[in-house]
């Protein structure tokens, strides 16, 4: 689950209203649930087929060749006391070592409870083709959570198969397996400003700061304390100020979306290069003129080894001091590249380059962005920073002073 910054760009106003249309040719189908001029049919029958082929099923084979589900009910059995110890007072589903659980009602009368997975002796457990233990239609509900339908006129894209249906010949045979979704989806939600508020405001802004985006501690009740363990302690949320940042999206919006005329661009770039700078000057005093090993040439000297690598790498003097002096993070590579081989001409560059830069940008009904991004901040096939940072920059100098810009939070 990721959240990433996008500039809307548009020749017109822009306010939730007007965003939302620009936006919607990229939403997420299976979370938005609107069913649009953008949504497809995809058919998904080949690949099912070849799944049904090669993906196998856990089976318990017993001494005359019958098979049953591995985890039918009938391979559970009550745990001993060490293995309730084992499994804790509420166990839930797990396993360790070669002890497996589940819990559940197990429909005699007891409630629910963890039980052991066990094969009897003379059973053996097998893995089994799929399509040897059980039908085309069985798999599907079983391996996809599939809507079966024995004909077209079954089909009802607006309730029960508004996601997708599988369509089964009267033989059992597959005739058609379909997931509606949209192929390019990009976001599941979004807000505008969010995690990113007020970055189209003038330098000093921050949101986290203004008193519109503050609100009575909801841990602590505004007391600032809370009491752990029969002990009074400050709260750790308000850190006893009593009071606390609301969350991002209720926050004002305060720098979010203007006409690039009225965004004091120069003084955000103009405060973003001040700031590097000063870092920079602050960072070559720790350095004192050392020498600093890249990863890769760490790596070489350790033969490849991936903890020795780790260990030699962060062992580095020079890093230790420019972390100690909090100037630069262990996995900040940017940063780290930025004070050991760029110049101070070229540090200014780049700051004043990422001054006002998000991760796409929405123009001309075009989605463009530095990568593909994922769960958790994942990002494939990643464009050059500095090469986005640039193109980002001469986009905005090329724009029309009336041109409209909008910061949006997207999550994924």
């Amino acid at each position: 689950m990721s959240h990433f910054a996008v500039l809307v760009i548009s020749p017109t106003e822009l306010t939730k209203e007007t965003i939302k249309p620009m936006l919607q040719p990229w939403h997420e189908f299976e979370c938005t649930g609107f069913d649009d001029q953008y949504v497809v049919d995809v058919d998904k029958t080949e690949e099912v087929l070849a799944e049904y082929r090669e993906q196998t099923r856990s089976m318990i084979r017993s001494p005359d060749g019958i098979q049953v589900a591995a985890h039918d009910d009938r391979f559970y059995r009550n745990p001993t006391e060490q293995e309730q110890q084992i499994m804790g007072k509420v166990p839930g589903t797990g396993s360790r070592g070669d002890l497996s659980w589940t819990s559940k009602d197990w429909g005699d009368g007891r409630g629910y409870r963890g039980k052991v997975h066990f094969v009897p002796d003379g059973y053996s457990k097998v893995e089994v083709p799929c399509s040897e233990v059980m039908t085309i239609a069985e798999f599907i509900d079983w391996w996809h959570s599939g809507k079966i339908v024995r004909s077209e006129a079954e089909i009802d894209r607006s309730g029960e198969h508004k996601y997708g249906y599988a369509l089964i010949a009267e033989n059992g045979d597959l005739i058609r397996m379909i997931d509606r979704t949209n192929p390019n989806r990009k976001w599941d939600w979004w807000a505008v400003g969010g995690r990113w508020s007020g970055m189209l405001a003038a330098p000093g802004y921050d949101p986290e700061k203004d008193p519109a985006n503050q609100e009575t501690c909801t841990l602590c009740g505004g007391s600032g304390k809370r009491t752990f363990r029969a002990e009074e302690i400050v709260c750790n949320k308000c850190d006893g100020r009593g009071t606390a940042v609301k969350w991002p999206s209720s926050w004002v919006d305060t720098g979010n979306h203007a006409q690039l005329k009225d965004i004091p661009l120069e003084a955000i770039r103009n405060h973003a290069e001040i700031e590097a700078l000063k870092r920079f000057d602050e960072a070559q005093e720790v350095i004192a003129g050392r020498g600093f090993k890249r990863w890769d040439e760490v790596k070489a000297d350790n033969g490849g080894d991936i903890d020795k690598t780790r260990e030699a790498y962060r062992g580095q003097q020079v890093l230790k001091d420019l972390e100690e002096a909090k100037l630069v993070s262990f996995f900040d590579d940017d940063e780290i590249i930025g004070l050991f081989w760029m110049s101070r001409a070229d540090r200014a560059t780049r700051a004043r380059n990422n001054a006002l830069r998000t991760f796409a940008v929405v123009k001309d009904g075009q989605w463009y962005e530095r990568g593909e991004m994922g769960w958790f901040g994942c990002v494939a096939d990643e464009k050059d920073s500095e090469q986005w940072s640039r193109e980002f920059a001469a986009l905005l100098d090329g724009l029309p002073p009336e041109t409209w810009l909008a910061v949006v939070d997207c999550h994924i």
